[in-house]
């Protein structure tokens, strides 16, 4: 039985030893090089071959999804339960510094909070995919936005449906290998509930190339055509060799811009 567990963790992390990984080859998720990873992990979460993707600001990854951790609620130091309110202490709250329930998002002066509204009042953040569980408009750029602590010296609201590609290697547009070929999907999904709700819909607007440290920086983004050529850096000669053409969404980057382009953030507990 151990024996077995053992293989199937190998099997879900392992690099894929021909083809990338795809849904076929990965229980877990693909990073951006096309290695199988377990998808188990903050930076890295996902499941059954999809993107492995960045759990957004305060959450966790489990099973697979990115999520908001299990909400503790806690005896207030006052007296009085959570539960009871007894001693001074009400519902959410004993009569000292009780534990808060995970709280809904709040919009901010630039950040405003996009949400699922049930008929009954009820209300979740609205969520995109397994890697996205929290959405605001940033109404100074006017472009959805994820929060995002991983690879940055300070959190920020990344743009939502964002390429992405490794400066160490991965897609170039041109023979010289200097502009980089981002891979990201258009959230066809997303703007069907956006359009519903009758909200601007989401684009991929910005290109993240990460370094070989983990470290973000930001690009315009400009679709690739399809048939255009490809090109690859040689990872033996450091040559700039032909790869055929993009027959995938492909983004290039265009111009640098600076992560304080996007909303600041940072990190608090209540």
């Amino acid at each position: 039985m151990r024996l077995s567990l053992l293989l199937l963790l190998v099997s879900a992390c392992a690099p894929i030893a021909s083809g990338r990984c795809n849904p076929t080859n990965c229980m877990g998720c693909c990073d951006a090089r096309g290695t199988c990873q377990l998808g188990q992990t903050a930076s890295a979460c996902g499941n059954r071959g999809a993107t492995c993707g960045s759990c957004g600001l305060g959450l966790i990854c489990s099973s697979g999804m990115c999520g908001v951790p299990s909400a503790s609620v806690n005896t207030g130091a006052g007296g009085g339960s959570t539960s009871s309110g007894t001693g001074g202490g009400t519902s959410s709250r004993g009569g000292g510094a009780a534990g808060r329930a995970w709280q809904e998002l709040t919009s901010g002066t630039r950040l405003r909070a996009i949400h699922v509204t049930g008929a009954d009042g009820s209300k979740a953040p609205l969520a995109w995919g397994l890697n996205v569980s929290a959405i605001f408009w940033d109404s100074q750029l006017s472009l959805y936005c994820t929060p995002v602590a991983q690879g940055l010296p300070s959190p920020l609201c990344e743009p939502l449906g964002l390429a992405w590609e490794r400066s160490e290697e991965g897609d170039f547009v041109d023979s010289s290998c200097t502009i980089h070929a981002g891979r990201g999907n258009d959230p066809a999904n997303l703007n069907t509930a956006l359009s519903a709700a009758g909200l601007p819909i989401s684009t991929v607007t910005h290109v993240r190339v990460t370094d070989a440290r983990g470290q973000h920086t930001y690009f315009t983004a400009m679709r690739v055509p399809e048939g255009a050529p490809r090109y690859y850096r040689s990872s033996e000669s450091s040559a700039c060799l032909a790869s055929g053409t993009f027959r995938e969404a492909a983004w290039a980057t265009g111009s640098s811009v600076p992560a304080t382009t996007f909303a600041a953030m940072s990190v608090t507990r209540e």
